[in-house]
């Protein structure tokens, strides 16, 4: 699904959607369209569509994930306050300003709950999670990552 979400940013949107389709159409076979492995095509379509201007389509599919993942993933899921952020930048630029912020500011709260203040070491979780696709270790990465020394004459 990571090739056609790379095939749609990198300008073949056409070939990487059908794709995230085909295997999105996949997941339904083996774990059912009300999964999370089905609301994480959606996701990755809606971010697409999102990254394409489709955003009737892109908030269509990313409402759909953030649904499901609601449903099935812990509130505090990384993958959940994610899509919110998604979907919140969708609705933002479709105009819909009350809705997406509500959706933001309930991400980021969630987000700073979850892993801490951003700190000056906050793209340390990204490399983490690309080494070996834990969420889990991204969290305990950006957790122990040591918080950035105050400035001179700073209290």
């Amino acid at each position: 699904m990571q090739r056609g979400l790379l095939l749609g940013l990198t300008g073949h949107r056409a070939e990487g959607l059908r794709e995230i389709q085909s295997v999105r159409e996949r997941y339904i076979k083996i774990a059912g369209a009300n999964s999370v492995y089905t609301a994480s095509a959606d996701a990755q379509i809606g971010r697409l569509e999102l990254e394409s201007g489709n955003l009737a389509t892109a908030e269509s599919r990313s409402r759909a994930a953030y649904t499901a993942y609601r449903q099935i993933l812990p509130t505090d899921d990384v993958r959940t306050l994610r899509l919110a952020g998604q979907l919140g930048e969708c609705l933002l630029r479709l105009g819909k300003r009350d809705e997406a912020l509500r959706l933001l500011r309930e991400s980021r709260e969630s987000l700073v709950q979850e892993l801490g203040p951003p700190t000056l070491g906050h793209r340390q979780p990204s490399a983490s999670r690309r080494a070996n696709g834990s969420c889990r270790q991204t969290l305990i990465c950006w957790r122990s990552a040591p918080a950035p020394a105050a400035e001179p004459g700073a209290s």
